[in-house]
């Protein structure tokens, strides 16, 4: 599995899909920074700073990353008609949909690592206040896991639409409105259920620490979108719809004079 993964890690290096996330990446990164440029009103620091990005990329740009980059994975795959070559050495469709997943999460790690680097870089250019050394390590922490469990969130619709060719648009443009109505909920009485905002109260990353009732509901929200992705992986098969072949026409019979 781990030169699977490894193999899926260098294929991405012949696509943009990279260059998506780095794009989406900056895109957190300088809304936080208009943020924290233009608001007068607000004593921005470093935390408040990161805890923007945080929700800039909950709230429908990782999402969309995350769903995107395993659906176009696996669409290239079939485009490149490398699938059928694939399963027929002894390697099977869930357990090359696992490796696509499984670097996702890779990458996850590696989209949080860049954000923070560039989201200390706006800090210091800002003369933002809490540059120091521990506070600068928690907000890494904080940042890898909760992308973590926006990924794990999101983790049954990139299996599902993995399945389905062409499927990858669809749970792409479902990501991003699923982000987005975490807009509404988070803060509400309702944000320990829904997936996207679980991480959130789990990591109590909000204006009020959330009770232990609360942080179970999270865990629980956060399991469960674990473990139907799981079956959905472990169940997985290749649902790309095969055309019938069409009827040949009869060629008209004359008579014979």
């Amino acid at each position: 599995m781990a030169a699977m993964i490894r193999l899926e890690l260098l294929k991405l290096r012949r696509t943009s899909l990279l260059w998506v996330g780095v794009a989406s990446g900056m895109l957190a990164i300088l809304v936080s920074f208009y943020l924290a440029a233009a608001d007068r009103m607000t004593q921005y620091t470093v935390a408040i700073f990161m805890g923007n990005i945080v929700s800039n990329n909950q709230s429908s740009l990782f999402p969309f990353v995350a769903v995107l980059t395993v659906g176009r994975m696996m669409e290239w795959e079939r485009t490149s008609h490398t699938l059928r070559g694939i399963l027929t050495v002894p390697v099977s469709f869930p357990a090359l949909l696992a490796s696509k997943l499984e670097a996702g999460v890779l990458l996850t790690m590696g989209y949080s690592l860049l954000q923070w680097v560039l989201g200390v870089g706006c800090c210091l250019v800002l003369h933002l206040p809490g540059v120091e050394a521990g506070a600068l390590l928690r907000d890494l922490l904080v940042l890898a896991a909760s992308n973590l469990c926006v990924y794990i969130a999101v983790l049954p619709v990139a299996a599902l639409s993995a399945q389905f060719a062409g499927g990858y648009a669809a749970g792409t443009v479902f990501a991003v409105f699923y982000g987005f109505c975490s807009i509404f909920v988070e803060g509400g009485a309702f944000s320990a259920l829904y997936p996207i905002c679980s991480g959130t109260v789990l990591l109590g990353l909000g204006n009020s620490v959330p009770a232990l009732p609360q942080r179970l509901c999270a865990l629980l929200s956060l399991g469960a979108m674990l473990a139907v992705g799981v079956i959905l992986t472990v169940t997985a098969r290749d649902r790309q719809t095969r055309r019938k072949p069409s009827a040949r026409p009869q060629k008209a019979r004359g008579r014979r004079r």
